[in-house]
């Protein structure tokens, strides 16, 4: 492909970011037209998934680096801050793990096949009703925001969460019942993931009132039923990306203040503007790498 080649990325949600180390055969995008992005420069690079998904079969940018032997090792983990007033909206560590981030044990768990980050999840439970009780299908996912099912079982919990359903497949929940909503298990490798209530509603401002947002989606595949855990699942556990053993881990995030996001933040992982980006981040030992966060003016 030549350096002028126009081409097209399919994406749900756009994802921006950038490397420290120099690598070769590299796509890159400079412009969307996506409406949040018109008005900044991003560049985007396909970096992390999986060689069996890559567009036309380019080398994803860090199996490139680990050809280059750049990484000290064939990992990357992300941690999502879950306070919209810090500074460190995130990390991503490219070739390690940041232990700092996270607490307990990493619950790993293998890939089921060398295509998406995807694995098997046994159930995901609340007090009084379970869903994909023989066990589903599930990928870990930076790029998406929200989490997302089957719309049949995203039915069933947000009608247990008493939400509201709004055109598009959004769903509101009272803010003023946060305390009456249960906490939700996703259990991976036979350990229970909880999100507290906190963890799956996003609040947000509009037009000066206040409402919550659920954080679950409905998403029907054509040929399989798949869960999506995003960033409200992400920015709970700290998830450990291991291309070497072909596995993906959780543990609990640290946070310094554990606060759920108010205004009009989605949690979103991908959003760099280019000419934004400080040179001390570009200089950060081991790959680390800090994430600003996107304003959402399309709620």
């Amino acid at each position: 492909m030549s350096r002028m080649s126009q081409w097209v990325l399919k994406y749900g949600f756009p994802s921006v970011g950038f490397t420290q180390r120099k690598a070769t055969n590299v796509w890159r995008s400079d412009k969307t037209t996506r409406v949040g992005f018109r008005h900044g420069k991003v560049r985007w690079y396909p970096w992390y998934g999986l060689p069996s998904i890559s567009v036309d079969g380019v080398t994803p940018v860090f199996v490139n680096m680990i050809q280059q032997g750049i990484v000290e090792s064939p990992v990357f983990s992300f941690y999502l801050s879950r306070n919209i007033s810090a500074v460190l909206g995130g990390e991503l560590m490219i070739g390690g793990i940041d232990d700092k981030y996270y607490t307990g044990e990493i619950n790993y768990v293998d890939l089921m096949e060398q295509s998406y980050w995807l694995f098997k999840m046994d159930k995901l439970t609340t007090s009084d009703i379970t869903v994909c009780p023989d066990g589903c299908l599930a990928i870990a996912d930076t790029g998406t925001s929200m989490i997302a099912g089957p719309t049949d079982e995203i039915q069933k919990i947000n009608a247990r969460l008493g939400a509201t359903r709004l055109p598009g497949g959004i769903y509101t929940v009272s803010c003023g019942n946060i305390n009456n909503l249960p906490t939700i298990d996703f259990v991976i490798n036979g350990k229970p993931m909880t999100l507290e209530p906190t963890d799956y509603l996003v609040k947000v401002s509009k037009m000066g009132s206040e409402i919550c947002l659920s954080g679950f989606i409905g998403l029907d595949l054509p040929k399989r039923k798949l869960w999506i855990l995003g960033d409200i699942f992400i920015g709970k556990f700290y998830t450990v990306f291991d291309m070497g053993r072909n596995r993906v881990g959780f543990a609990k995030a640290v946070h310094p203040d554990s606060v759920y996001r108010t205004k009009t933040y989605i949690p979103m992982m991908r959003l760099f503007p280019a000419q934004s980006v400080p040179q001390a981040a570009l200089e950060t030992p081991n790959g680390v790498f800090a994430f600003s966060k996107l304003l959402l003016d399309e709620v």
